[in-house]
């Protein structure tokens, strides 16, 4: 007796069973349901968080938020201590960099000496951490740093000088000296060589005893090798750096602000947190109350 040929399934019992197969994966990806009908749906991270803290009784909750408190308070008072001290060391920059005024003209130095002017009685227009410009000061005792720098020693102005720029060379020859210049001469201030060359530039005018940082060793050498402070007695000894003008502190400006950006935004979260800890404080005095018989 012959086997009967296998049947085919119609194209509607092949539907049907895709759909029933549709339906139990449905079945099984579908989130669990609780005999009340409701759904258990997945949390994300901060409704787990969210969840955590109100599973806190208020007293924990309070006690979190006053230590977060004060860990924000210790945060912003040494953020602006830091602020406040790096300000202060460099607050000749800062002031340099917001100045507006004009530039001060030295002009001819030389012509000035001439003319009778002294560091004592004269050059009263040196003014400390302005943008000045100067023309013909004395180059003498020259040094040349690792990275190019030059500076130099202008017995006119009583002024160290820094620049970026190459000097000329001295002539070899013994010029003859004008005799403005004898009692420099005399002081053992200039050698006849200097008289050669000059310097004129445009840069910051400041005291040497206020002198920043990144300028204090070599202002410490010239005293020590020039034996400026038994020599000056008490005249000002003045530093010129070549070329910096506002424009150039820029970067410092956009530091300083980023910085105090940062203690104002640690005031302000240390501010909420203080008012967060206030609110839990009255819901949970409140809530004691409502509790008491």
């Amino acid at each position: 007796m012959s086997n009967p040929p296998p049947t085919t399934p119609t194209e509607d019992e092949s539907d049907s069973d895709n759909l029933e197969a549709a339906f139990a994966r449905w079945e099984q990806a579908r989130p669990e349901q609780y005999p009340d009908g409701t759904t258990d749906f997945a949390l994300t991270e901060e409704e787990l968080l969210l969840d955590h803290e109100v599973a806190q009784s208020p007293e924990a909750l309070l006690a979190t938020a006053v230590r977060q408190s004060r860990f924000r308070l210790i945060l912003t008072v040494v953020l602006f201590l830091t602020l406040a001290l790096s300000t202060w060391l460099n607050l000749d920059d800062l002031t340099y960099l917001l100045s507006s005024g004009p530039v001060v003209n030295l002009g001819d130095v030389q012509k000035r000496w001439k003319d009778g002017e002294r560091p004592k009685d004269g050059f009263s227009d040196r003014t400390h951490n302005v943008q000045a410009r100067i023309d013909k000061a004395l180059v003498t005792e020259e040094r040349i740093s690792a990275s190019d720098v030059t500076y130099f020693f202008d017995p006119i102005l009583r002024m160290i000088a820094s620049t970026p720029r190459a000097l000329p060379e001295k002539m070899t020859s013994q010029p003859a000296i004008h005799a403005a210049f004898m009692d420099l001469h005399g002081g053992r201030w200039i050698l006849p060589s200097d008289m050669t060359i000059s310097f004129s530039g445009e840069g910051r005018l400041l005291r040497a005893d206020r002198a920043p940082r990144r300028y204090r060793a070599i202002v410490k050498i010239y005293r020590e090798e020039l034996l400026l402070d038994s020599r000056l007695a008490d005249e000002t000894l003045w530093l010129f750096i070549d070329g910096e003008t506002p424009d150039n502190l820029r970067a410092y400006g956009v530091v300083f602000g980023l910085a105090l950006a940062v203690v104002i935004l640690s005031i302000i979260f240390w501010i909420r947190s203080r008012q967060r800890v206030r609110i839990l404080a009255e819901a949970l005095a409140t809530s004691q109350i409502l509790k008491s018989p």
